[in-house]
């Protein structure tokens, strides 16, 4: 059996009319809600998903599970990544797991996934941040500036949840 953590995934972008009929059954499969602690979130179409965007979050399709298995929307994240959907997912710590994000933007060949603390910043490991000191105390600052690009990569902002033709 899996652990059960909190974890919220906003879907942003435009989404293919195409894809609308297949993403509604892969959000039914998941059992999310629109609330913290509300499952059966079952969308039939277009519009039942533009419906959901009424709750605010600034024009994303934001979805949560209090109890998602390992924390995260395996089937949803997998759909949306395939078809190049954008979306970013943020996974609570319980025990011995670690607070996550998952972010994904067309364009990438797969979720960026970091480990983070409780406000949602990036968490990296002492001998990263060593490594990179000593880079830039040496005056290799060329390597250093790829590290600190793979470090700290600069995604665009998800976009409003939009459905278009497609």
């Amino acid at each position: 059996m899996s652990d059960r953590l909190c974890a919220e995934i906003r879907i942003g972008g435009n989404i293919p009319s195409s894809l609308v009929g297949e993403l509604c059954r892969v959000i039914r499969n998941e059992g999310v809600g629109l609330e913290w602690g509300e499952g059966g979130f079952s969308p039939a179409d277009a519009n039942d998903l533009m419906k959901a965007l009424e709750g605010g979050d600034g024009g994303m399709l934001c979805l949560k599970d209090t109890e998602a298995s390992w924390g995260e929307f395996a089937g949803l994240e997998q759909f949306c990544v395939e078809h190049g959907i954008a979306f970013d997912r943020k996974t609570e710590g319980k025990y011995e797991f670690d607070p996550e994000t998952s972010s994904f933007r067309p364009g990438m060949s797969d979720a960026l996934v970091e480990v983070t603390n409780e406000s949602g910043e990036r968490v990296f490991a002492e001998r990263e941040v060593r490594k990179l000191k000593e880079l830039v105390k040496d005056k290799k600052n060329e390597l250093a500036l790829k590290l600190i690009e793979r470090w700290f990569p600069q995604l665009p902002p998800l976009e409003p949840f939009r459905i278009v033709e497609g």
